[in-house]
């Protein structure tokens, strides 16, 4: 392995270490998970768009135009860049439906962000 790959392996396993510790084994596997899952459909999409314009079924310029005007604003909140900790509840998350500061330990990552227990059941 290349000294940059060795640094780059050595960078990535001590941020999940850090995160694992700080947000939970729970939080980095939904992160996981949810990285695969965008893989996955990055892959699927980008095939089929290359089929589409090998056989000449779309032209690549309309199909980019007809997507970014469909886009529009990311229906997703934005989740908060740090947690606040509180003493004896350990960090603080903001609910991404009702706006609630509650515990990370009791937040779920939904598709509209981290939600309270609640707010994760109802939607």
């Amino acid at each position: 392995m290349a000294d940059d790959d060795t640094e780059t392996f050595t960078a990535l396993w001590q941020t999940s270490d850090r995160a694992r510790h700080q947000y939970g084994a729970g939080a980095l596997s939904q992160v996981q998970i949810l990285t695969q899952r965008n893989y996955e459909l990055t892959t699927l999409v980008t095939t089929l768009v290359d089929l589409l314009a090998t056989t000449g079924a779309i032209d690549p310029a309309v199909l980019i135009e007809l997507v970014d005007s469909q886009l529009g604003d990311p229906p997703i909140a934005a989740v908060p860049a740090a947690a606040t900790p509180v003493v004896g509840h350990g960090p603080m998350i903001h609910c991404a439906r009702c706006g609630k500061d509650v515990p990370q330990t009791t937040a779920e990552m939904m598709p509209g962000g981290l939600m309270c227990g609640p707010c994760s059941v109802a939607a």
